[in-house]
């Protein structure tokens, strides 16, 4: 693919987040809701993301060949970061307000993790009953690799919860 054509793609879709972002506010990003490979820098509104991903579309102007391998992993994490502002703008009606005070504060976070367990299990559930109908070695080991990733999320997950209950208990 042409680099001139890909940089134009790119600045195309950034003008169209652009638009959403300022017709969505702005929304506020009251905790980190992204990995810091994606972004590096955490701001909090989405428009400091979005910055960040119009300094990466600068630095694709400065390679001079498409098929260069920088250009290629440069191009692959723009992509996957306007994907996660595209996700996070159609969710952002979704999220409900932060409640007053540090007590409700708490208690939502707490709401939040507990509806991130359960999805958590119901994709270890998934991935378990694909793990039976695999069939070749290499499906039943990218499975298990899988379920082993998503068993230490949950774990992690789960001493989350307990810190944030702990806290809910604390400001109550």
């Amino acid at each position: 693919m042409n680099r001139d054509k890909i940089i134009r793609q790119f600045a195309m879709l950034i003008a169209q987040l652009k638009q959403q972002i300022a017709r969505a506010g702005d929304p506020a990003c009251r905790e980190k809701r992204f990995d810091n490979t994606l972004f590096p820098v955490s701001g909090p509104t989405l428009t400091g993301y979005l910055q960040q991903t119009e300094q990466s579309l600068d630095k694709l102007h400065q390679f001079e060949s498409a098929s260069s391998p920088a250009f290629l992993w440069l191009t692959e994490k723009m992509a996957a970061q306007c994907q996660a502002l595209q996700r996070e703008l159609a969710t952002a009606g979704r999220r409900r307000a932060l409640p007053e005070g540090t007590a409700g504060y708490w208690r939502h976070l707490y709401q939040q993790q507990l509806g991130y367990e359960a999805r958590l299990n119901e994709m270890l559930l998934q991935h378990e009953q694909q793990l039976t109908t695999a069939g070749t070695l290499q499906q039943q080991q990218e499975i298990g690799e899988k379920l082993r990733i998503l068993e230490q999320r949950l774990a992690r997950c789960r001493l989350a919860l307990k810190e944030t209950h702990w806290q809910t208990t604390l400001h109550n």
